[in-house]
């Protein structure tokens, strides 16, 4: 539903929801359940965060891991099971190109079918989407883009000595669709300026950078910083984040963060491997119950586990991109049913 100020990416779902006369359209962040979500009335809007919290992340997943759109009219919720929604999804592509979560359109089972000329539709609107995005983003957290963070920090890494150490912070707001769910866009967009302006008071007086990722997720760039001076910055940022979102949420919902800390140094692992490490270990902060900080420990076995499985994803991927898989497939048919014969 509308609120009575519309920012540019509201405006961009809602104008994907008119034009292809669906149930609602909604962004969905991997990993994070977050969602922005517009839909045609409160009924609508019912029916697609239902069906989201079911089908949403294995959609959004498939997107980001593929890179490739979704249009399927038959999405069931288990096998033989009725058919639940239709569902477009095609992924949204951040400033660098990157694939970081999903354009999802929704409509009811017994609504027109979906095709491939919505789906064009759907992409096209996920293309606005994306330069609302990076002409927001700025404005909306005051931290830097990822182009600028990125040059930002590749100077400060070659200008300075082997050895000079660092930490990459990766942080990322709890159960922010809920924010979203209970007190609207307008509210979800408040508690994330709230975070930004609790991260740039604490780095204010520090050579850091920040930059805001997809939805939710932040992170600080803390040069000079051990990983317990670091932890303790961002447990500091945590406490200020759930003091200042009770203006937008109240006190019946508190707002917290997990965070991932990877130290490293100059001359060692690349910028992007540190920052794969702090996401790494933020996943493993909400994998232990939330509002946590976890510091990379190559030796944490459960760390290792998630950094293999992302290894052998992009192996995967390699490998389709490449043509080196083969499938096989054999007919499967009852043995005690005589009507039914091999092909």
């Amino acid at each position: 539903m509308s609120s009575t100020k519309i920012d540019p990416s509201a405006d961009v779902l809602r104008q994907a929801c008119t034009r292809l006369d669906c149930s609602a359209v909604a962004v969905v962040v991997a990993d994070s359940r977050s969602r922005k979500l517009w839909a045609k009335d409160d009924v609508e809007r019912e029916f697609a965060v239902g069906q989201l919290r079911i089908v949403g992340q294995e959609l959004a997943r498939r997107a980001v891991a593929d890179g490739a759109p979704i249009v399927t009219n038959r999405v069931r919720h288990a096998e033989g099971a009725p058919i639940a929604c239709k569902v477009i999804v095609v992924p949204l592509r951040n400033a660098t190109g990157s694939v970081v979560a999903a354009m999802v359109a929704i409509n009811r089972p017994d609504a027109p079918g979906f095709d491939d000329s919505a789906m064009r539709q759907l992409e096209k609107f996920a293309l606005s989407l994306a330069r609302a995005n990076a002409s927001v983003d700025a404005r909306l957290s005051g931290l830097l883009a990822a182009p600028v963070f990125q040059a930002t920090t590749d100077n400060w890494l070659t200008t300075s000595p082997a050895g000079r150490n660092y930490c990459i912070a990766y942080g990322n707001i709890d159960r922010m669709h809920l924010a979203n769910d209970i007190a609207g866009f307008e509210a979800g967009d408040g508690v994330i300026r709230d975070a930004a302006a609790a991260i740039r008071a604490r780095l204010r007086r520090e050579s850091a950078a920040t930059s805001r990722g997809s939805g939710d997720r932040f992170t600080p760039f803390l040069p000079d910083r051990t990983a317990e001076q670091a932890r303790q910055l961002v447990a500091d940022i945590g406490k200020d984040v759930a003091v200042r979102s009770v203006e937008h949420i109240g006190s019946s919902h508190a707002v917290t963060m997990s965070w991932g800390i990877a130290p490293a140094s100059v001359g060692g692992e690349t910028l992007n491997a540190t920052l794969a490490a702090a996401e790494l270990a933020c996943r493993t902060a909400k994998d232990r119950g939330r509002n946590r900080i976890e510091i990379y420990q190559r030796q944490d076995a459960s760390m290792l586990r998630r950094h293999d499985d992302v290894a052998a994803i992009g192996g995967l991927q390699d490998a389709l991109r490449e043509g080196r898989i083969e499938l096989y497939a054999q007919t499967i048919v009852p043995l005690l049913n005589e009507t039914l014969s091999p092909s």
